[in-house]
Formats: C-alpha cells, sequence, structure tokens
C-alpha cells in the first residue's frame, strides 16, 4: 500500500483560536479542557505509600473517575490496617481487630467497614447502581476520618506536646 501524499493539517489559525475565545467569553458556553487535571489533597502525617494512594483517590474524584476514588479508598483502609500490624484474615476482620486493639473507635471502624463495601463492590464488578459525586464524596470522608484517626490525630498531638514541653523548659531556664 503506497503512502498517501496528504498536506499536513496545520490546526486552527492565531485568528481562529481567538474567535473561539472570544465566543466562550462572550457567550458563557461550557468548556472541557482535555486531558482533565486531578485535584490531589495531602496527607502530610499518613505514611508515604498511603498518602499517596489517598491522594490519588482524591485525584480520581476531581476528574470524576468515582469507581476509581472508591476502589481506592477501599485500598487505603486495607493498607492502613496492614500498616498498623493487622495483616492477616479478611479487611473485616482486620478492621474489627483495629477497633479492639483501641487503633479505632467503634464509630470510626463503622465508617472503614462502609468504605469496604463500597469498595467491595467496585471490586467486585457490581456495577448495578450507578455511582456519582455525591457517593464518592461520601466515601473518601470516611477515609479521611480513617487516616484522620489512626495517623493524623495522633501526629497532631504529639506536635502539641512537643510544643508544651518547648515552652515549659523555656519558662525554666
Amino acid at each position: 500500500m503506497a503512502a498517501a501524499n496528504l498536506p499536513e493539517d496545520p490546526g486552527p489559525t492565531p485568528s481562529q483560536v481567538f474567535n473561539a475565545i472570544d465566543y466562550i467569553l462572550d457567550t458563557g458556553a461550557p468548556v472541557t479542557w482535555l486531558p482533565r487535571s486531578g485535584e490531589a489533597k495531602a496527607f502530610p502525617d499518613v505514611p508515604d505509600h498511603i498518602a499517596s494512594a489517598a491522594s490519588e483517590a482524591y485525584e480520581c474524584f476531581s476528574i470524576g473517575a468515582y469507581r476509581a476514588a472508591i476502589s481506592l479508598s477501599r485500598a487505603v483502609v486495607e493498607a492502613t490496617a496492614k500498616h498498623l500490624g493487622f495483616g492477616s484474615g479478611s479487611l473485616s476482620e482486620r478492621i474489627t481487630n483495629m477497633v479492639e486493639g483501641t487503633h479505632l473507635r467503634s464509630t470510626t471502624g463503622e465508617m472503614a467497614h462502609e468504605v469496604r463495601h463500597w469498595g467491595n463492590d467496585m471490586a467486585h464488578g457490581d456495577f448495578a447502581a450507578p455511582i456519582g459525586h455525591d457517593e464518592a464524596e461520601a466515601v473518601l470522608a470516611l477515609m479521611d476520618e480513617v487516616l484522620q484517626e489512626t495517623f493524623q490525630g495522633p501526629a497532631r498531638l504529639e506536635r502539641v506536646r512537643q510544643l508544651r514541653r518547648a515552652a515549659a523548659e523555656e519558662s525554666h531556664a
């Protein structure tokens, strides 16, 4: 098959680009930028491997990849359990053990179970019910609570303790 000698498409002219911008500004026409750029959330007091997955869940959420956000939320809960030494048994058992081991309050344990339920639906291909913004946002909020209780809250407490101790030492000096 011979290659065709087609002229190379030069793309839009500057005039065409400016006309399109003027049209968008004048009419308020909706614009979708592609590829989409995700917005992450920082988790500075969470171990890096868990924090990066939690941030990625937020990136998925911000571009409308709601199933991916929920799947990653479940993975974050599981990685948290493993990091805290709960590596055997089902995720359900691990969450229960984190509650019994005082790593999670019972309410936060229920939150972790809810993330697990939603994530299991994604992991096992149960896509019959539509997943939208509100559902994914709710699951992410529950994931945040788990990270808050297991990593971020204790780290914040330690920083405040250190401030108090430093202030006490300074006042005795």
